[in-house]
């Protein structure tokens, strides 16, 4: 009523009653907008439908713009996605081919690292052992494995490796301390544990060689002048002795064995002096005509004859110093050192690159010259004279038999400089000091461990129990020796004329023996007892084993140990149910003979013989027979763990490994260089395979490559048998005895690790393997 008579006409409105709720007054509304339209045209002086039509070209101009930036977000995010698709599959792409080049790289280094370790044996044996244990650490194949077999065996001889720097060493009386001298002191070092004491700081001007007196009191060390110590004190027991010679210092320093007179040679003025130990009065000189700075001199035991090497008079009377004889001056020159026999009869002398030994009354040589492959710097002979010994400059050592002058074994390494000293601690105990390490080696050591109290007898036959625990060997007197390598204990079953043959039941320790009287018995190792009566195949053979159709020959399980196949001297192969000892079936697959090994296949359905004529293999029911190489020698036959593939040794020194089923070959033959292998062996896993001869070559099966080199021993080793874990390898040698060959991976580290007596230098870290970071090869 207040607005009434104010407009002149009926103002312009919009009736929207009829919106009630948000949606009503949308402007996506089309009645809202409507109705909005009706009121915004002559606000903007235009007509409606105009007005409308722009609000439609807007909201599609918007759908439009809207649709265009959604279809260019839509094609960047695929674009983005596609480019980061693409740099994932780079970069996995390059990932991988890191990761390749990086195992490639890992590839070559473990297997440059195993060659290294091999091939620098003679230069440095203790960075070879570590070197071998990187190698392996990197990558576990053929090459590594065969590097830590070959560089174990290398050290096997080594009881004690202790490294340090000294410019001098002495034995002590004991042989089991050595004492050193350097710019730090006077130090003694137990020889089993390693541990050093220091006697003195004292020093005593340069000091070329050292000798302990034979009471253990007195230590010499010999430079210019030679000073006495006191061993415990390391005070000097009394004023130097003093050469007289000018311009010389001493080289050789030795006291003679009753303690009555100290003997020096000096260099470069060749000459020799002579003192009297109580009074310290001078007893003589001699001349020197050496023309190296080796002073080689020696007393007899007895103390009367005193060996100098490069002297006019070689062996001069110890009291007069009077020459026993006068040997040619040209001889003479080329004399580098000289060793007493215990006897005083003979002397050891070392010429360069030969040993040879001579009468010390007349110096006529006598027996074999011994020849090195490199110049021997010193000789040493063993207490009851039956070896000789000699250190070579680039510290390797040969031992000769001292009554044959034959090579005793291959040279012991380990020495990376020139020897200081060689002696013997006792018959098999040698001892060696450079200027960087002291080596104490085992001559009876080798790889193979000797099993204890052994018959002194060829072994026919060995094999290990499934339990690991029991070792069983065969011999040519008929006896079988059964090892408790638990108890550590050994036993001797009944002989039975000769036993060429043993075999454990697998899942027992029931031993089957095949003796030559013609029977097989199945007896208890463990308990003792047989269950069974023995089982007679033929009539015993008199002849020792030389005559054919007589005796049994083999024996051998199959897998399960159900079935015991037997062979005899008649050719034939008897097959018998383990269970209750009961023949059950005689087949006839060679002519006669007298070595005829058996194997049966690991399912129980084949047995394979081997003999003169070749290989025949037949199911155990008799059927199926099959014969290969017809008129070719075979002296031994085993089948894989899988019952695939059949190996046979030849009498010609070949391996064939051929098709269980078809007697075809799967591989080119193996050839050893050891003569016919007469023993054969798969390990557990079926991986390697051992043959057995004048040495022990094992084989990668599946790469047809030797593993290291040869296992050697003394005497021809005949059969062998792996243990059931496959770490260890058992041989019987002709000789007698039986080996044991630690040859798990696990060991041999373990052993290697032990001898190395040291780390790789950063150094030689930096050397060998720049790509990896430094760390302890052998950590604990």
């Amino acid at each position: 009523s207040t607005l009434r008579g104010v407009f002149g006409a009926e103002p312009r409105h919009l009736d929207l009653r009829w919106a009630q709720t948000d949606t009503d007054l949308d402007l996506r509304n089309p009645r809202f907008r409507d109705a909005i339209a009706d009121l915004a045209a002559p606000m903007h002086g235009r007509p409606k439908d105009d007005l409308a039509g722009e609000d439609v070209r807007q909201h599609r101009r918007t759908v439009r713009v809207a649709w265009s930036a959604a279809a260019t977000l839509t094609v960047l995010l695929v674009a983005a996605l596609i480019a980061a698709g693409l740099a994932i599959q780079q970069r996995t792409r390059a990932n991988a081919a890191r990761r390749r080049a990086d195992d490639a790289a890992t590839v070559a280094d473990g297997r440059r690292l195993a060659a290294q370790a091999v091939n620098g044996m003679h230069a440095d044996l203790a960075r070879s052992m570590l070197l071998a244990v990187e190698g392996h650490r990197l990558l576990d194949d053929t090459q590594t494995r065969g590097a830590l077999l070959s560089v174990a065996q290398a050290a096997a001889p080594i009881h004690q490796l202790i490294h340090g720097e000294w410019d001098a060493a002495a034995l002590a009386p004991d042989d089991n301390s050595v004492f050193t001298v350097s710019s730090a002191g006077v130090f003694r070092i137990d020889l089993d544990s390693g541990r050093r004491r220091r006697i003195t700081d004292n020093h005593f001007g340069p000091v070329r060689t050292a000798e302990v007196s034979p009471d253990g009191r007195l230590l010499a060390l010999a430079g210019r002048d030679v000073h006495l110590l006191d061993v415990n004190t390391g005070v000097e027991a009394r004023a130097p002795l003093r050469t007289g010679v000018p311009d010389a210092l001493v080289n050789g320093v030795r006291f003679a064995p009753d303690g009555s007179s100290l003997a020096v040679i000096t260099y470069p003025v060749e000459a020799g002096v002579v003192w009297s130990l109580p009074s310290g009065r001078r007893l003589g000189s001699f001349l020197s005509n050496g023309s190296l700075e080796l002073g080689g001199l020696d007393y007899s035991r007895d103390s009367r004859w005193l060996a100098v090497a490069g002297a006019p008079g070689a062996v001069y009377d110890a009291r007069s110093l009077q020459p026993r004889y006068a040997p040619s001056l040209a001889a003479a020159r080329v004399e580098r050192n000289v060793a007493m026999f215990p006897d005083g009869a003979r002397v050891a002398v070392a010429r360069f690159d030969r040993v040879f030994v001579r009468l010390a009354s007349t110096g006529t040589p006598t027996g074999v010259s011994m020849a090195s492959a490199t110049p021997v710097a010193l000789v040493a002979v063993s207490p009851h004279g039956k070896v000789i010994a000699g250190a070579s400059d680039d510290g390797t050592v040969s031992t000769w038999d001292a009554q044959s002058g034959l090579p005793l074994r291959s040279e012991l390494l380990g020495a990376t400089r020139p020897p200081l000293f060689l002696r013997f601690a006792s018959e098999n105990r040698l001892v060696l000091a450079t200027n960087a390490e002291i080596l104490v080696f085992d001559l009876s050591a080798q790889l193979g461990h000797p099993l204890p109290g052994a018959v002194n007898d060829p072994a026919l036959g060995v094999a290990v129990s499934s339990n690991d625990r029991f070792v069983a060997a065969s011999n040519l007197n008929g006896s079988v020796q059964v090892w408790d390598l638990v108890r550590h204990t050994t036993s001797r079953l009944p002989a039975q004329g000769t036993a060429p043959s043993v075999a454990f039941r697998p899942g027992s320790t029931e031993l089957a023996v095949g003796g030559r009287d013609g029977r097989v018995t199945l007896r208890d190792v463990e308990t003792g007892r047989s269950a069974h009566a023995p089982i007679v195949l033929t009539a015993p053979n008199p002849s020792v084993g030389l005559l054919p159709g007589l005796g049994v020959e083999s024996v051998g399980f199959d897998g399960s140990g159900r079935i015991l196949a037997a062979t005899t001297g008649a050719g034939d192969a008897v097959i018998i149910d383990a269970a209750s000892a009961r023949v059950v079936r005689r087949l006839h697959l060679q002519a006669p003979t007298f070595l005829m090994p058996v194997a049966v296949s690991p399912d129980g359905r084949l047995v394979a013989t081997a003999g003169p004529s070749g290989i025949v293999e037949t199911t155990v029911t008799g059927g199926h027979r099959r014969e290969a190489e017809n008129g070719l020698s075979a002296v031994s036959i085993a089948y894989s763990p899988d019952g695939k593939r059949l190996a046979v040794g030849t009498l010609d020194g070949r391996v064939l490994l051929l098709d269980a089923r078809s007697l075809r070959m799967t591989a080119p033959p193996l050839v050893s260089n050891h003569g016919a292998p007469y023993g054969l062996a798969f390990d557990p896993a079926g991986r390697l395979l051992a043959v057995s001869g004048a040495t022990i070559t094992i084989w990668d099966v599946a790469s047809g490559e030797a593993v290291g080199t040869d296992l050697v021993a003394s005497g021809r080793l005949l059969p062998i048998a792996f243990s059931h874990d496959g770490r260890t390898l058992v041989a019987g040698s002709e000789n007698g005895g039986v080996l044991r060959f630690e040859i798990s991976t696990t060991s041999l580290l373990r052993s290697l690790c032990r001898t190395a007596g040291r780390e790789l230098t950063r150094d030689e870290w930096q050397r060998f393997l720049p790509r990896v970071r430094y760390r302890a090869t052998c950590p604990a």
